[in-house]
């Protein structure tokens, strides 16, 4: 028995995630400068004219990924709380290859437009940890908030540097610790 026809909006969708997902890898491997469409619709086994049915450019598509993986991160901010643990692995996991935001951060602070939606993506964070943090003022909230974030982009940056010491359980479990440490006040 043959398997049922696929929709058009059921291809549509697919070529969508194939293709972010290999603008990622493409991406995380050569950077922005270095990654043309060819290569990323080559990677994900499509045409040119598959990138430009979703994207009229390289930059419209950077945009739809970071949102992409933005999105993934917020949900599991929002999903997690308090009681969730294991915060490093778990964010970790949904940003994806480390060296893709490094490469979004350095066009961000170089005036690349992607910088408005990164800030707003980091305000919508420590909106999200604020609201797990007890603390005595607002403004120390945010700061506490704030400071969760630069944490885990700082050790995000020493993973790529030692991967064996943050796979240890110790990590997790110090790392729990703080933010718990952190949210309680």
């Amino acid at each position: 028995m043959a398997a049922p026809r696929r929709t058009q909006r059921e291809r549509k969708a697919e070529s969508y995630r194939r293709l972010l997902a290999a603008a990622q890898n493409v991406l995380s491997d050569k950077g922005y400068a270095g990654a043309t469409i060819g290569e990323i619709v080559k990677a994900a086994g499509y045409s040119q004219g598959a990138f430009y049915n979703h994207w009229s450019s390289k930059d419209e598509m950077v945009m739809d990924l970071v949102r992409h993986v933005a999105n993934r991160q917020l949900d599991l901010l929002r999903s997690q709380g308090t009681e969730g643990g294991d915060y490093f692995g778990s964010l970790q996991a949904k940003s994806g290859d480390p060296r893709l935001f490094f490469e979004l951060w350095l066009m961000a602070v170089r005036g690349h437009s992607i910088a408005s939606f990164l800030k707003e993506h980091y305000r919508a964070w420590r909106d999200i940890l604020s609201d797990m943090i007890r603390a005595d003022s607002e403004s120390a909230v945010r700061t506490k908030a704030a400071m969760l974030i630069a944490l885990f982009d700082g050790l995000l940056i020493q993973h790529q540097l030692e991967p064996e010491l943050f796979e240890t359980p110790e990590f997790q479990q110090t790392f729990d610790r703080m933010v718990k440490r952190l949210a309680e006040g």
